[in-house]
């Protein structure tokens, strides 16, 4: 009896569930199957793409911008395709992305593309969004330069694509390859904030080729999955 309680209990908390979903994405011919996932609060999930694929379609999914083919796909308890369009903005406030690409409008500033979720999708004011964005960017050891995104050095956008995905205070980060082109040295900037950001009920869904994600990583209490055959595998534990 106890067992089927933490059962029920472990669903209640999933913030994430993808339940035996197939996605595809048509536009690059690539395909997971039967994905089966659950993310709770405090969890990081480390999915590794295999090395000369452009992109998995699992972040895509994760968010409700692609259907799965077969299966189903929550977020916080409700299912993607059976839920209106306007609850699907209202959900995607509470999920933070570090896109592949960066995903900047290039012709708003670096701190209007930071604080466009906020301002449209909440009630904050300027001034506190604004104390916000300084901290956040100090926790990332970041100086504020209130530039167009091209004029941003390429590593720089990356980190401040941490601090947008938080300025929110989402309750699940989807990255995508955020260490591309970071300099090592910021690298534990990265991991200590990601840490602390499960430690305070968040969670992470991470898409990596990165060998040092995958080992530090396995240095903690993670679920990590490598792509073989169109399905995700759990990578096996060391042997003593």
């Amino acid at each position: 009896m106890s067992n089927e309680n933490e059962k029920v209990e472990d669903e209640q908390e999933a913030v994430l569930e993808v339940r035996l979903a197939t996605l595809k994405d048509n536009m690059i011919q690539n395909r997971i199957r039967a994905i089966d996932l659950s993310i709770s609060p405090g969890d990081l999930v480390v999915v590794e793409r295999p090395i000369g694929l452009v992109k998995l379609p699992l972040a895509a999914g994760a968010v409700g911008l692609l259907n799965p083919d077969q299966g189903s796909v929550l977020f916080q308890s409700s299912d993607w395709q059976k839920v209106t369009y306007r609850r699907k903005l209202q959900l995607r406030t509470r999920i933070g992305r570090i896109y592949a690409h960066g995903g900047w409008i290039q012709n708003l500033t670096l701190f209007d593309n930071i604080l466009l979720g906020p301002r449209h999708h909440t009630q904050q004011d300027e001034k506190s969004l604004n104390a916000k964005l300084q901290g956040l960017a100090d926790t990332y050891e970041l100086e504020l330069v209130n530039q167009r995104p091209a004029f941003v050095p390429p590593w720089k956008l990356r980190m401040f694509q941490w601090v947008r995905a938080l300025i929110n205070k989402p309750d699940l980060i989807v990255a995508e390859h955020p260490l591309d082109g970071v300099p090592s040295l910021h690298h534990d900037t990265v991991f200590r904030n990601e840490a602390k950001f499960r430690k305070l009920g968040g969670c992470t869904l991470w898409v990596t080729d990165s060998s040092e994600v995958i080992e530090r990583a396995r240095e903690i209490t993670a679920k990590i999955f490598r792509v073989s055959d169109e399905r995700l595998i759990p990578y096996e534990k060391e042997k003593p």
